[in-house]
């Protein structure tokens, strides 16, 4: 267990057994009573204590990591531990990139009897950059074309996984032990106890490892302070991931000519998303396709959450008394 094995406990050291105090056996004021008669026992700086119960150890002064360390009437390192104040939650995001590797197919031209692309005379797959100026049937003197440029093929999308993981909150804590156990005129099986000052927090505790309810009807606070010997954080964002390419276009633009060479000025010129384009009077003698270029489309990123636990390591739960 991480928390054991740096020094030994003050009073369990000494062979005696570990002592806590026995808040109903004293009061504050060092007069009358039981109380008062412990108090005299003890001197103004120390208390008179009793065993605590089975299974719980102590007594120990706890102390700030970094304020000071043990020492004075605590001088004995018995374990030092995190205070887990807060956990945020890991934030998860996943988006994506733009397509990359997307192609587009040949452009189909097509042209019509009609001066309005209905219905089809001739739809052709052409060679990109060259000029055709065969077409069965031959071309009319009016009539229109359109080209369709086709739609984005392949691709993928880089994914583009964001993990925000916010500082765990803690805090550090030394729990110390006494070295000796002084003379004192307590009740058998108890003994005097230094009352913490100084750098120490103004109170004596108990410690038990596990995560347990703090003992009844000795003067601790009903709940206790658990003690971690640090943590492992294995939470993580879930696979972050993207969907094939879609809504990509193909885009481009290409032209006819009057003359059967595509020579001269176009006579039209048509965009490659399927617009009809009328020739009349004269139709068209020629085509030129141009190759389309890709619009991309996009990704559709996958859903993240967070997976895993963050592993409070060997728990102690410490328990305190009121400040003295």
């Amino acid at each position: 267990m991480g928390f054991r094995g740096v020094v030994g406990l003050g009073l369990l050291g000494l062979g005696m057994n570990a002592c806590v105090l026995d808040l109903d056996r004293f009061g504050s004021s060092g007069g009358g009573g039981e109380g008062g008669a412990d108090l005299e026992a003890c001197g103004d700086t120390a208390v008179c204590i009793a065993p605590p119960p089975l299974g719980w150890s102590g007594p120990v002064a706890l102390v700030e990591v970094g304020m000071a360390g043990c020492g004075g009437d605590f001088p004995n390192e018995v374990f030092r531990g995190d205070v887990i104040l807060d956990v945020p939650d890991l934030s998860c995001s996943c988006s994506c990139g733009a397509p990359t590797g997307q192609s587009c197919g040949k452009p189909t031209f097509h042209n019509y009897l009609s001066d309005d692309c209905s219905p089809v005379n001739n739809g052709s797959d052409l060679t990109a950059g060259q000029c055709h100026g065969s077409f069965s049937p031959s071309p009319p003197a009016g009539g229109s074309v359109r080209v369709d440029g086709g739609v984005a093929t392949g691709g993928a999308c880089a994914a583009m996984p964001v993990e925000v993981r916010p500082e765990i909150l803690t805090e550090r804590r030394l729990a110390c032990g006494i070295e000796a156990s002084p003379s004192n005129s307590c009740l058998e099986g108890e003994a005097c106890v230094p009352v913490p000052s100084g750098t120490f927090e103004p109170r004596l505790c108990i410690w038990a490892e596990g995560e347990l309810p703090c003992p009844t009807g000795a003067g601790f606070a009903p709940a206790g302070t658990v003690f971690r010997n640090g943590y492992q954080d294995d939470r993580e964002c879930s696979a972050c991931t993207c969907g094939a390419p879609s809504d990509g276009t193909c885009e481009g633009s290409s032209s006819v000519y009057a003359a059967g060479s595509c020579s001269g000025s176009a006579k039209a010129t048509m965009p490659h998303d399927g617009t009809c384009v009328p020739l009349s009077p004269t139709g068209f003698a020629s085509v030129r396709i141009q190759a389309s270029t890709v619009v991309p489309g996009s990704c559709i990123p996958a859903d993240v959450i967070p997976e895993g636990e963050l592993v409070r390591r060997d728990p102690v739960t410490v328990c305190c008394t009121p400040s003295l």
